[in-house]
């Protein structure tokens, strides 16, 4: 692999720093552009603006620029289609139009896809721009973390790969232009962001600080040349759609939905949102709602103008683009509620004010999503009172940017992106470290942890009384089992049911009995991953969060309180990659294979019972077994040439000896020895039934073509797309109509934390990313754990399945997101209030849709508040 050849960058060589993140720079645009691409395939239309760019596209193919406002669309508005992006589409239509004329698969997924390409391709240029930007000031390495926070920002993501809307190349435009000023290219700073109000009207306003900055530096002539392009590109695109009303296509725009918020979460939505703007807001004054948002907007312009006149250094014109950006979004009527995402990108530049810009990705994220949403119950719920609260966040965050340029004006002014650099390490130095031991401090925190939730998940355990999905399957079988019968259910092997049935023996055949064993093993997977946690994070503070997070989850919740199988292979995967990692540890470090011999024994052993547990534990032995080959070989070659010739054929074959007895004799003899139970109480008459009944299953995972209403793709679990409902009951009122009003839900959905799963994908690799840049093979494992546990599916006969399956890579997606927080703790210590703020909002979450999890009774219209998408019906 192309990490492996390279040392780290020299930090006194920025030349070689420069060339390796060069290299980063293309595996993030890639991972970056297949998120994207996977997110557009999975949602084809979430909302009508998709709709409406392939009605555009397919238009502007057809009919040309002439014709585009003529026949069935002369009643369209002008405004309400933004020109310049309306031209980017024209050379989309052209290509699909010589493989499809007529438009006839218009409604298909690669068309969605097509036709958001621009935007995709926005996000690319939005990626070099920024750092272009902040590798002035910066390291190329700092300088690609603040160009992947903003690539990878869910908000951004959203925005391109959802909607496929012109916001993303508004940014890009911007950037492009703010890259150009600051490197002293006035002429294309001043024409990009004028290219950038073409694209949207309200973008304009950026204009004039363009033309500040090019005067303060002396180059008028450039800017009024650019500012004469741009007027001869505005009169030429109005020509060509509109000949006889040339300007009309621009100025329509302003006029455009004349209401004082489109759905955005700024000074207008409480009270006034969808409403027209041109009520009175002062009736004395003769002054409406727009009238006042647009002379707030040219008092902030003026003040950004004096304070961009005063100042005299880049970061000047940085902050007064934030600060215009984010006020016209705020203040002005008749904005969208993705408008906000310029001024969003360009905070990106300023680490130092991570947390305003955190708290402005969560606001853009949480608008964006509920503008996605079609349920109207959710719609008016957050209407009446989350979209109030989430407004007035919105303005105390722009309001404290305006504290922090204050004090900029009387202290030393710190660069828009501070200088750091990597240590300087030898290659897989964390290789040979030691591992940390665990002291009582460490022991109080898992007691903490296990218990606080055990006691959590205990509770109403045996609600509801009757048996929920596929516990009408598995609780059975375990009762099957131990009554000597054969089991109805054979398509998975037995130890788990096993383990179910030793909880009826125990309190007998009722919802208790068969939910207490899984509930336990649910609880044993949180001390399991705090070890596994503190033994690649070594900071306890931050090893916590990887257990806790995980804790936290709304999926591992349910299905630890199900009587299914799930929950035992979420168990023995942990177990088994806890074992293997601490064997991983010491046998890489000199002297250390013998003593640790017993973790690869133990982790075979764990394996081997994840196996006999559920199949997809083979994806789970298929990683481990890689692994170990893998660390074989780096051992072979780190140290065969410090052993005699003649003993080197002995030391290679003792090698192949353990992996054949460590991953294929022990693993079969383990699962033959989960089926003796069944044989020896003549659940199954012999071991040759047993040997015969495994193509049986075989044939059932690879040929089951049964479809199911919550089946979905693989690629979709991670967001949530499609949840399953364990369990469902309402209770209608007697004297209430059928629009379920005044009903009571009691329900369970195997529903993931959407906080926790949104942000698993980005999160792992941002850390992968990170962790292969720093060399840090702890970290590269977790990443690597997630990806070997999730991936595979991507091989699996049935393409579509149930979205639990994630859970089992989901721990390792927890702790390699610990492992990203602590990094930035080691750069600045005050990141643990960003770490503990994370898990407070993940906390919130769970809170939240707790009564979903729990079988909590709960009125019609609280159930659905926590409904955000009609896929999770």
């Amino acid at each position: 692999m192309w990490w492996l050849k390279q040392d780290v960058p020299d930090v006194h060589d920025p030349g070689a720093e420069e060339r390796w993140t060069r290299q980063a720079l293309v595996w993030l645009v890639v991972g970056g552009l297949v998120l994207r691409l996977v997110l557009a395939w999975t949602w084809p239309a979430l909302g009508p603006d998709v709709q409406e760019l392939k009605g555009w596209c397919m238009r502007i193919s057809r009919a040309g620029f002439g014709s585009f406002f003529a026949g069935d669309w002369a009643t369209h508005s002008p405004g309400s289609i933004s020109p310049l992006f309306t031209l980017i589409l024209w050379p989309l239509g052209k290509i699909w139009a010589l493989f499809d004329p007529a438009f006839g698969a218009w409604q298909s997924r690669l068309f969605g896809v097509w036709v958001r390409l621009p935007s995709l391709l926005a996000d690319i240029a939005c990626l070099v721009a920024i750092y272009r930007i902040a590798s002035r000031y910066a390291s190329p390495g700092r300088s690609m973390d603040v160009a992947a926070s903003l690539y990878l920002n869910p908000a951004l993501i959203i925005v391109s790969a959802v909607w496929g809307q012109v916001d993303s190349l508004v940014l890009a435009f911007v950037l492009g232009g703010t890259a150009a000023l600051l490197g002293g290219r006035v002429f294309w700073g001043v024409l990009l962001t004028g290219a950038a109000g073409l694209v949207q009207a309200q973008a304009v306003v950026l204009l004039p600080l363009a033309l500040v900055l090019a005067a303060r530096r002396r180059e008028p002539v450039q800017a009024a040349q650019a500012v004469a392009v741009l007027l001869v590109a505005l009169v030429l695109v109005g020509v060509v759609f509109l000949p006889s009303r040339p300007l009309a296509v621009f100025v329509e725009q302003f006029r455009h939905e004349p209401m004082s918020s489109v759905n955005a979460f700024n000074l207008w939505f409480p009270a006034w949102n969808l409403q027209p703007d041109s009520d009175r807001f002062i009736p004395a004054l003769g002054l409406s709602r727009q009238g006042l948002g647009l002379g707030l907007l040219a008092l902030l312009l003026t003040a950004a103008i004096v304070r961009l006149i005063l100042g005299d250094d880049d970061s000047d014109y940085l902050k007064v683009l934030i600060l215009v950006a984010g006020g016209a979004y705020l203040l002005c009527t008749r904005v969208h509620d993705r408008q906000l995402l310029t001024a969003l990108g360009l905070l990106a530049l300023f680490p130092g004010s991570r947390r305003v810009y955190f708290a402005w990705t969560a606001t853009l994220t949480l608008n964006a999503l509920w503008v996605l949403d079609v349920s109207a119950s959710w719609g008016r719920a957050v209407g009446a009172g989350w979209g109030s609260f989430l407004s007035v966040v919105n303005l105390a965050i722009w309001v404290q940017l305006w504290s922090l340029t204050a004090e900029d004006l009387v202290s030393d002014k710190p660069k828009p992106v501070e200088e750091w650099h990597p240590p300087s390490r030898k290659p897989w130095e964390d290789v040979e470290e030691p591992l940390v031991r665990l002291d009582r401090f460490d022991l109080a925190l898992i007691l903490i942890l296990t218990v606080s939730f055990a006691v959590l998940r205990l509770h109403r355990l045996e609600v509801p009384g009757e048996m929920i999905f596929d516990e009408v399957y598995h609780a059975k079988a375990g009762q099957e089992i131990y009554a000597g019968k054969a089991p109805n259910e054979w398509v998975h092997p037995p130890l788990a049911k096993l383990f179910i049935g030793l909880g009826i023996l125990k309190f007998g055949m009722n919802s208790y009995g068969w939910r207490f064993v899984p509930w336990l093993a649910g609880v044993l997977v949180l001390p399991l991953l705090y070890i596994l946690a503190k033994a690649i994070i070594p900071d306890r503070r931050f090893a916590v969060v990887g257990p806790l997070l995980f804790a936290l989850d709304g999926c591992y919740f349910v299905l630890s309180r199900t009587a299914m199988t799930n929950v035992f292979a979420v168990l023995f995967q942990v177990a088994t990659l806890t074992c293997f990692f601490l064997y991983l540890k010491q046998a890489s470090r000199p002297g250390g294979r013998v003593g640790y011999g017993w973790c690869l024994l133990a982790t075979s052993l764990l394996a081997s019972l994840g196996v006999s547990t559920r199949w997809t534990c083979l994806w789970l032995l298929a990683f481990v077994m890689g692994v170990f080959a893998l660390h074989s070989l780096w051992c072979i070659v780190a140290r065969m040439r410090h052993l005699k010739v003649e003993y080197r054929g002995l030391a290679l074959a003792l090698l192949i000896l353990s992996g054949i007895l460590h991953f294929v004799l022990v693993p079969g003899a383990v699962y033959l020895g989960s089926y003796y139970p069944l044989v020896k109480w003549k659940a199954y008459t012999d071991y040759a039934y047993v040997v015969s009944l495994q193509p049986q299953i075989w044939k059932f995972h690879t040929t089951f073509t049964t479809h199911h209403p919550y089946y979905s793709e693989w690629y979709t679990w991670c967001f949530t797309h499609r949840p399953v409902w364990y369990h469902y009951k309402e209770d209608k009122a007697k004297d209430k109509d059928k629009d379920h009003e005044g009903s009571t839900v009691t329900g369970i959905i195997a529903l993931g934390n959407p906080l926790l799963w949104w942000l698993s994908v980005p999160g792992v690799f941002f850390a992968a990313w990170l962790a292969i840049r720093q060399r840090s093979y702890p970290a590269i494992y977790a990443c690597a754990a997630w990806c070997g546990l999730y991936l595979p599916w991507i091989l699996s006969p049935r393409t579509r399945n149930y979205s639990h399956y994630y859970l089992e890579s989901l721990p390792y997606a927890c702790i390699a997101m610990a492992w990203l927080l602590h990094q930035y703790k080691e750069r600045d210590e005050s990141i643990r209030a960003e770490a503990l703020a994370a898990v407070l909002v993940v906390a919130l979450s769970f809170s939240f849709f707790f009564p979903l999890y729990s079988a909590t009774p709960m009125p019609r219209e609280s159930y659905n508040m926590r409904i955000w998408s009609n896929n999770w019906i």
